[in-house]
């Protein structure tokens, strides 16, 4: 009952995720990784450039943190303790897995290391150049949104906060700093996660029915 209740209220954001999936799925059997970065990579402005150098920083842990802060203080505490607790849960095995998946988990610099001029670099970013796999910002920013659209329950709201998501995961490529599969793993893996923490947090432990929990410290 639960997870129908969720699948209703956030329909949209699901929806446009399981598109993602999908159509990332195809992309990924039909194209090289270095056709799906080029693709994206090579496409560059002055404007972009300089938008996605700082957007891109939307999908940092500082980001989540600050909206939980100003959750506690402003909104409810229950609130800032669903988005601290989903940053935790999800961060965690992004960096586990990251930090241990076997073999070569090169970023595109390393990758295109005798090549590397394939590649638009953005003047001031600094390029990582291992432990790819998956992108951390694009886990938090997807887990983040999906939290948002989720206190919404807005359906046009949870449109414009997947395409906010989905623009971190764009933004890691257009930097050179993650492959397409990153983003879509990172994805994959903290919507599912971000989605059990909101389970155990509302259906098992019923924090959301804590009234000494509704309320901001400022409130």
């Amino acid at each position: 009952m639960w997870m129908l209740n969720f699948v209703k209220t956030n329909r949209f954001y699901l929806l446009l995720f399981l598109t993602f999936v999908l159509l990332g799925g195809f992309l990924l059997s039909s194209f090289s990784k270095d056709q799906l970065l080029l693709a994206v990579n090579s496409r560059h402005t002055s404007s972009l450039d300089v938008f996605f150098k700082y957007y891109t920083h939307v999908g940092d842990g500082n980001t989540y943190l600050i909206i939980a802060g100003c959750f506690l203080l402003f909104a409810s505490k229950y609130k800032a303790l669903l988005f601290a607790a989903s940053y935790l849960f999800t961060s965690l095995p992004i960096q586990l897995i990251k930090y241990n998946i076997p073999g070569e988990n090169f970023r595109p610099r390393a990758y295109f290391w005798n090549d590397y001029h394939r590649l638009h670099f953005v003047d001031g970013v600094e390029i990582m150049v291992s432990h790819s796999f998956p992108s951390g910002h694009t886990a938090s920013a997807f887990s983040m949104f999906l939290i948002l659209a989720y206190f919404a329950k807005n359906q046009l709201v949870s449109i414009i906060f997947f395409m906010l998501a989905l623009l971190v995961g764009y933004s890691r490529m257009y930097l050179g700093q993650h492959f397409f599969a990153d983003v879509y793993g990172g994805s994959i893996i903290s919507v599912i996660l971000t989605i059990l923490v909101i389970y155990l947090m509302e259906s098992v432990f019923k924090l959301n029915e804590n009234q000494n929990l509704q309320r901001g410290l400022l409130k």
